[in-house]
């Protein structure tokens, strides 16, 4: 055609890379091909290998090198029935070429599930008995093997269950005082409008005297009466929540009749979530236990502190907060927080640095802010 040029087709992109990859490697583009299926092959014949030999390190490394063929053959050898069975007849080139490939294909199953896929794919059984045997044993040694890690770890399970007996009965007895607790409780918040303001002024004016209960009204004695002392255990129930300064100064909180209403009100709050949590921990152990095959775990304790935090964290800090506003008079107040004033820059000993992060629940910045203001220089 007059005018038109025809121009031959040149070699694409990724072809002028190959060769370019190849030349740069000192070969041409035949070699590189060759190197790379040869790299494919023994990828191949290594995969073989471990399906075969996978249970026997050093004869797995001695044939990983030859081809499948030979493999095979070796393993045919190693496995080989008594004379006289079928499996002696030499396999079918086409058998011999499937097989590697249906074992490649289900590494993870077990033998009757390889036996599974060598029926779907034609295989007699003549010719795969023997791999599907071997998969077999395979599968006893890895369940010998799980069997001896779970009962080791049975065996740490039931040390631990016998260790954490004492633990689990201390569960027990705080949830039955939380429980008279807060029947007391339920009292005492009943009491709380029948104590006048002449109840109050005598209670403060001759607090743990004789005359006291004279002249106080019965309403007034029988709410004094129904004081519990506290449940132990506060810290690991409230957990990092609170500092050991702040748990000291709510535990010094009681209600009693020289307080006003509101203040009463504040300081049962505070104990009544404090009996539920008792009585809730013994419940959480409990269902921690049924989960666990009626052992108490490893971390126990820390479960039960995760899931008391879950449930009632926000509701600490709410009362905690509340009971925290009912403040004592400041010498009281540090008296029972084991905190008092020094002379303003009198050098911080390590003592009190110990003593100031312990109130401080082990933090540095409280720690630093409360003995400034106490005194203490740094």
């Amino acid at each position: 055609m007059p005018g038109v040029q025809i121009f031959e087709r040149g070699p694409t992109r990724s072809s002028l890379i190959s060769q370019q990859l190849a030349n740069a490697l000192g070969m041409g583009i035949e070699g590189y091909q060759q190197g790379k299926q040869m790299s494919q092959q023994r990828a191949q014949q290594g995969q073989l290998a471990q399906a075969l030999f996978g249970n026997n390190p050093e004869m797995m490394q001695q044939f990983q090198s030859l081809p499948p063929e030979q493999q095979l053959k070796a393993y045919e050898l190693m496995n080989k029935p008594p004379p006289g069975g079928i499996s002696a007849q030499s396999v079918p080139p086409e058998v011999s070429q499937a097989i590697p490939e249906i074992i490649n294909a289900n590494k993870e199953a077990n033998a009757d599930e390889l036996a599974i896929a060598f029926d779907k794919a034609g295989i007699p059984r003549a010719y795969s008995n023997s791999y599907i045997e071997n998969r077999r044993r395979q599968d006893e040694a890895k369940s010998k093997k799980e069997t001896k890690a779970s009962e080791v770890g049975r065996k740490e399970q039931l040390e631990f269950h016998k260790e954490s007996q004492k633990y689990d009965e201390k569960l027990t007895t705080e949830a039955d005082a939380g429980n008279k607790q807060l029947k007391s409780i339920q009292r005492q918040r009943e009491l709380i409008p029948q104590i006048k303001k002449k109840d109050r002024i005598i209670s403060a004016l001759f607090a743990g005297t004789k005359m006291e209960n004279l002249v106080k009204s019965k309403d007034a004695q029988e709410f004094d009466s129904l004081v519990l002392p506290m449940i132990e255990g506060k810290k690991e129930t409230f957990g990092v929540r609170l500092s050991d300064a702040d748990l000291r100064l709510v535990l010094q909180k009681i209600a009693t009749s020289e307080k006003d209403p509101e203040a009463n009100k504040a300081i049962l709050d505070w104990q009544e979530l404090e009996a539920k949590m008792a009585i809730d921990k013994r419940k959480i152990a409990d269902e921690i236990r049924k989960d666990n095959e009626g052992l108490r775990p490893l971390d126990f304790q820390s479960q039960i502190r995760d899931r008391l935090e879950k449930k009632y964290g926000d509701e600490i800090q709410e009362k905690t907060d509340a009971i925290m506003s009912l403040k004592d008079d400041p010498e009281s107040e540090a008296r029972i927080v084991e905190r008092k004033k020094v002379p303003s820059g009198t050098p911080l000993d390590t003592k009190s640095i110990d003593r100031y992060l312990k109130l401080s629940n082990n933090d540095p910045n409280k720690a630093a802010e409360m003995a400034r203001e106490d005194g203490y220089e740094f």
